[in-house]
C-alpha cells in the first residue's frame, strides 16, 4: 500500500464528513461479506446518490489516507486498516472471509474496529516462525509464543511510508526484536518495541474508538 504519511491522532479521523463515514461503512460492509471492495456502481446504488459525488468522495478519502485506489483502474485496493491483497498478517474472522492487515498493529486493531472474535496468523519478522493470536470478546485469550513482542512507531504526526511499513511487526521473543533493532539502527530510532500485553491496551482503545466513529462495530 502506498502511504505518504500516517497520523494516529483522533483529530485526523474527526475531519471525516458524515457522508465520508457513511461511504466507509458501506465499503467495509461489502469487504466483510465478500472480501472485495465495492465498485462505484455498487456504491451509487447502495447510497442512492449521483455517481459524481461517489467519485469525488472516494478521491477525498484517498487524500485523507483512508483508502487507496489503483491509479489505472480506479479500483479500491486498500481501505485502512484492511489490505485487499494478501499480506503476512492474516486475520481470520468468524463467518466472514479471511482478511489481511498491512501491519501487526492494524491486525490487532481489526477485532476492535469490527467488534469480532478473530485469529491473527502472522510471522516473526526475524525468524519467520508462525505466530498466532486469538482475540475473543476484546481480549487476547491465546497466543503461540509466551513473550510475543510488537514494534510500533514513536508517536508523531507524519511518518514516511517506507518507515511505517517496516516498523510495525510481530516478533516471537524479546531476543528477536532486540536483534532486529541492533541490525536496523536507523529504523530502531523511529520505532519502539513492546511486549504484546504492554502495547495492546492502547491499540484496543484506539481502534474501538475509530470503529465507533465510523460505525463499523455495528455492522451485522
Amino acid at each position: 500500500m502506498r502511504r505518504d504519511s500516517i497520523h494516529w491522532s483522533e483529530q485526523r479521523f474527526s475531519q471525516l464528513t458524515e457522508f465520508e463515514r457513511t461511504m466507509l461503512r458501506q465499503i467495509f460492509g461489502v469487504v466483510l461479506e465478500s472480501g472485495k471492495a465495492p465498485s462505484v456502481t455498487m456504491l451509487h446504488k447502495a447510497l442512492q446518490t449521483y455517481r459524481l459525488k461517489i467519485v469525488r468522495t472516494l478521491g477525498k478519502l484517498e487524500q485523507k489516507h483512508r483508502l487507496v485506489r489503483n491509479k489505472e483502474t480506479g479500483v479500491i485496493v486498500s481501505v485502512y486498516p484492511l489490505a485487499l491483497i494478501p499480506t503476512e498478517h492474516q486475520v481470520v474472522m468468524e463467518k466472514e472471509k479471511n482478511l489481511f492487515a498491512h501491519s501487526a498493529v492494524e491486525a490487532l486493531g481489526i477485532p476492535h474496529m469490527f467488534n469480532r472474535n478473530v485469529e491473527i496468523v502472522s510471522l516473526c519478522h526475524v525468524c519467520k516462525d508462525a505466530i498466532t493470536i486469538t482475540v475473543e470478546n476484546g481480549d487476547i485469550v491465546s497466543k503461540s509464543h509466551p513473550r510475543i513482542h510488537i514494534s510500533n512507531l514513536w508517536q508523531r504526526e507524519f511518518t514516511a511510508a517506507a518507515i511505517y511499513s517496516q516498523c510495525m511487526n510481530f516478533f516471537c521473543s524479546e531476543e528477536h526484536i532486540k536483534a532486529w533493532m541492533h541490525e536496523n539502527v536507523q529504523l530502531a530510532n523511529e520505532c519502539q518495541g513492546r511486549l504484546l500485553e504492554q502495547g495492546y491496551p492502547r491499540i484496543k482503545e484506539y481502534w474501538t474508538r475509530y470503529g465507533r466513529m465510523i460505525g463499523t462495530r455495528k455492522i451485522a
